[in-house]
């Protein structure tokens, strides 16, 4: 979680790098972030004819994300698995033998000095002292005066006259609202964001160099939202899929579906149904002992009074018992909060996609919503899974381990992923494995025989490129461009990360998220056996004619 800066940072860094085999581009942007919580790996010498590929997104904080790419890919390396030549055991060991070691005290402190935390926490605890012994001795006036001159950048934005991007969540609370209504609520803070992964802000499509704000509301961002979640294209026949203890999510939970939202604590129809409803009209004591007479029946008006009134305290008590229900929840949640070691990799970690391609077989590892996508013919074919909380072999796992999903895909009302690395307070149950855990590092493995006749490329990227533009999308976006065979590989990267870049902070989170994506082209003469060459040899392969 964290919040969003003012003005984003658009600054990219970039790198490039080739051999005879293939040729890549990475960059990353910090973008509205307080922080770049990014990291990621482009290796090509990682060992004999292989390469290894990687990208880490960060949450609580850049010390799992920078820690993974500073020593993950060795930690692969020097599994049995790996030396015995089994790398996509290699892998699953990898994943969860380095995440144990995050709870050691000697890389606890590394994570600190990665973080930070020593001094920075230091500074900010004198940093406070001093501001509050200044604040003492100020008047009134002045301390009224220092704190309403922090203008939300929102209130800036409505000062400037600029008319605002609605998010889609706004705009379907409106449109469920009665029009005779007028609604006086202040609009809420929305500095405030989610995880990397989750929140996500309506955003120009249109840009590609600078982000604009061209007057295409939340018709676009709606689409880009709808976009994101597509189907794998097609199956491919030789794809292996390893994933130990977990299942393929493809079904999702219908209560899910049937959700209706509630604003600010209203009800849903019946409620209102009953406050619409007029009394009963009195009826006098001598009408009543006519109807009775007559007829010989002794009709009871004020019965069926009771009745309704029996039927609205037990809706009543219903609506209570559900919010007793929702506070029990809020006050579980705050509790596991309370409880959570403030210490990194206790309440920071990283999703990982890692992808080692060996000679022409290509294995993909991960744990989180980052993704690897490779294009075949044109097609995107998706080499990871996104692991959201929501979805059922997740949600098992979880409540299995003692937690929850909360109404906003959530664990525990926290994390909005289920599997990354790090994040050790939701690993805490000892009656269950590292794999069974609410949040697990346990990756899903998939391997694909790469074949430079089909597979043009592949991309890896973290969720702040897969929440606006889906699968397909950056398959068409990066297919076009590499057309140029004269364009740097990273210049795609830069692009689409301005295409991503949400033009404000308003919307529901799409394009405020950091961006990191690494574009790896495949050489047709990848079919052919050859010793990777040395790092400093990349610059002249890069312009090497081929062999005929």
């Amino acid at each position: 979680m964290g919040s969003y800066l003012s003005e984003p940072v658009v600054e990219k860094v970039s790198s490039d790098g080739a051999n005879d085999k293939l040729v890549y581009g990475a960059s990353s942007m910090q973008g509205w972030r307080v922080k770049q919580e990014d990291a990621h790996n482009s290796i090509l010498d990682y060992d004999e004819n292989s390469t290894l590929f990687a990208v880490y997104d960060g949450h609580g904080g850049q010390e799992v994300a920078q820690y993974c790419s500073t020593h993950l890919p060795a930690y692969i390396k020097n599994t049995e698995a790996y030396k015995n030549g089994d790398i996509e055991q290699a892998l699953i060991q990898g994943f969860l033998g380095f995440d144990a070691t995050m709870t050691t005290k000697a890389v606890v402190d590394v994570l600190k000095e990665f973080a930070g935390d020593t001094e920075a926490e230091e500074a900010e605890e004198q940093e406070n002292v001093n501001d509050l012994y200044e604040e003492a001795a100020m008047p009134i006036e002045q301390v009224i005066e220092k704190y309403t001159s922090l203008v939300n950048p929102l209130l800036k934005h409505m000062k400037k006259g600029s008319e605002l991007n609605k998010s889609p969540m706004l705009t379907a609370i409106a449109r469920t609202s009665s029009s005779s209504e007028s609604s006086d609520i202040p609009p809420p803070n929305l500095q405030e964001a989610g995880s990397s992964g989750s929140a996500s802000c309506s955003a120009n499509k249109d840009s590609s160099e600078t982000p604009e704000v061209n007057g295409e509301g939340e018709g676009k961002s709606a689409k880009a939202n709808e976009d994101t979640k597509t189907p794998t294209n097609g199956s491919i026949p030789n794809i292996v899929i390893t994933s130990p203890g977990s299942e393929v999510k493809e079904t999702e939970l219908e209560d899910d579906k049937n959700k209706k939202i509630v604003q600010n604590g209203d009800v849903t129809g019946e409620k209102h149904n009953l406050e619409d409803q007029s009394p009963p009209a009195p009826v006098c004591a001598t009408d009543k002992e006519n109807s009775s007479d007559e007829e010989g029946v002794n009709v009871s008006v004020e019965g069926g009074s009771e009745e309704e009134s029996s039927d609205a305290d037990d809706e009543e008590e219903a609506e209570e018992e559900e919010d007793d229900d929702e506070l029990d929840d809020d006050e579980q949640d705050l509790e596991f909060a309370r409880n959570m070691k403030e210490e990194p990799g206790s309440d920071s970690g990283c999703t990982a996609v890692v992808a080692i391609l060996k000679e022409r077989e290509l294995y993909v590892a991960n744990a989180g919503d980052s993704r690897c996508i490779v294009c075949r013919n044109g097609n995107a074919v998706e080499m990871s899974f996104d692991h959201k909380p929501e979805d059922a072999p997740e949600r098992q796992r979880i409540m299995k381990a003692g937690g929850k999903v909360t109404g906003d895909g959530r664990v525990n009302g926290g994390l909005n992923l289920s599997r990354a690395l790090g994040d050790h307070a939701y690993k805490q149950n000892a009656s269950l494995s590292d794999k069974e855990q609410m949040i697990t590092a346990l990756p899903d493995v998939k391997k694909l025989t790469i074949n430079p006749a089909e597979d043009e490329f592949m991309v890896l990227a973290c969720d702040g490129i897969w929440n606006f533009m889906s699968s397909q999308q950056v398959v068409d976006f990066v297919k076009e461009r590499l057309k140029d065979s004269s364009v740097k590989i990273s210049s795609i990267c830069e692009e689409m990360f301005d295409h991503c870049l949400a033009p404000n902070t308003m919307g529901d989170g799409t394009g405020c998220d950091n961006m990191t994506a690494i574009i790896v082209k495949f050489k047709p003469n990848l079919n052919k056996r050859a010793i990777s060459p040395q790092p400093e040899e990349n610059e002249s392969k890069r312009v090497k004619t081929e062999e005929s």
